[in-house]
């Protein structure tokens, strides 16, 4: 990313925060602040990796968001995470499978933003989206 590019995502970034209420919601903090999607499902894309997208887009995005410190943002995560439940190996969480399969459907989420959000390869999202797995799911 070039400087111009560098600068306008700071400028970008800071308003952005500003428009959130500028500190974390959880403990008051204005440092290290982080955007936080209160609803994975919705997520499209991190607000980090918009640095070019349009201001609809982002503004459409942050609809979904919340600032959180770097330290409740990482408390928060590390309760979402599982630690090893029962599908231990599995690339989705049985509730989000046909919120998925819906979404596309409907045209909400692309294969590729499903990609983005879930760190998984186009063939993993494409066995899920047909039925080839997850097929205890309706």
């Amino acid at each position: 990313m070039n400087t111009y590019m560098k600068n306008r995502w700071k400028r970008r970034r800071e308003r952005l925060i500003k428009q959130l209420g500028g500190k974390c919601v959880k403990c008051g903090s204005s440092e290290k602040l982080e955007f936080d999607h209160t609803n994975s499902i919705r997520k499209y894309n991190t607000i980090g990796n918009m640095s070019s997208a349009s201001e609809k887009k982002i503004q459409e995005e942050l609809k979904g968001c919340q600032l959180l410190c770097e330290k409740c943002h990482d408390e928060k995560s590390a309760k979402q995470q599982p630690l090893g439940g029962e599908r231990y190996n599995s690339k989705f969480e049985d509730w989000e499978v046909p919120l998925l399969r819906q979404g596309y459907s409907l045209g909400h989420f692309s294969i590729r933003e499903i990609q983005q959000t879930h760190n998984v390869s186009k063939s993993t999202i494409w066995l899920m989206l047909k039925g080839f797995t997850y097929r205890h799911i309706r």
